[in-house]
C-alpha cells in the first residue's frame, strides 16, 4: 500500500504545482491590468506577456525535470527488483542440483539393491536345489547311479554358489 501512497503524494504535489501556476498566473494578470489600466496601451499589455511566458517555460522546464526524477527512481526500484530475481533464480537453481544430486544417488541405492535382491534370490534358488539333491540321496542310498546324479548335481550348484559369493567380494 505503501507504493500507492506515495503515487497519491506525487500526484496531490503535481496538482498543487498546477494551483500554484495558476494563481501566479492571476496574480500577474491583475498585476499588469492596473498597471497599464487603458485600453490604448493594449500593444504594450500584451508584450508585457512575454515575462508571463517565460514564468511557464520554466514551470514546463521543472516538470520535465521532476518527471526524468520520477522515472529514475522508478529504474532503481526495477534494478533493485531484478537483482533480487537473479538471486532467486540462483538459490533456484542451486536447490534443484542439489535435488536432481540426490535423485541420482536414490536411483543409484536403488539399482543396487535390486542387483542385490537378484543375487540373493539366485542363492535361495541354489540352495533349494542343493537341499533337494541332498534329500534325494539321503532317499535313495540303495541305488548307486541316482546318488551320483543328485551329488554331482549338488557340486555343480555348490561351484555356482561360491562364484556367486566370490563376485559378491568383489
Amino acid at each position: 500500500m505503501k507504493p500507492k501512497e506515495k503515487n497519491g503524494s506525487n500526484f496531490q504535489d503535481l496538482l498543487w504545482l498546477f494551483v500554484l501556476v495558476f494563481i501566479l498566473w492571476l496574480i500577474y494578470l491583475f498585476t499588469v491590468r492596473l498597471i497599464v489600466g487603458k485600453f490604448n496601451v493594449s500593444g504594450l499589455f500584451g508584450d508585457s506577456f512575454g515575462g508571463f511566458t517565460a514564468l511557464f517555460s520554466g514551470f514546463a522546464f521543472v516538470g520535465i525535470i521532476y518527471t526524468i526524477w520520477q522515472q529514475q527512481k522508478q529504474l532503481a526500484l526495477q534494478m533493485e527488483e531484478l537483482a533480487l530475481q537473479r538471486k532467486e533464480l540462483e538459490l533456484t537453481r542451486n536447490e534443484l542440483k542439489r535435488s536432481a544430486e540426490a535423485q541420482e544417488k536414490s536411483e543409484k541405492a536403488l539399482n543396487d539393491q535390486v542387483e542385490k535382491l537378484n543375487t540373493a534370490a539366485r542363492i535361495n534358488g541354489y540352495s533349494t536345489l542343493i537341499s533337494f539333491h541332498e534329500n534325494m540321496i539321503d532317499r535313495r542310498k540303495a541305488n548307486e547311479e541316482l546318488v551320483q546324479k543328485h551329488s554331482d548335481f549338488s557340486s555343480q550348484y555348490i561351484e555356482t554358489l561360491e562364484r556367486i559369493l566370490k563376485s559378491l567380494e568383489h
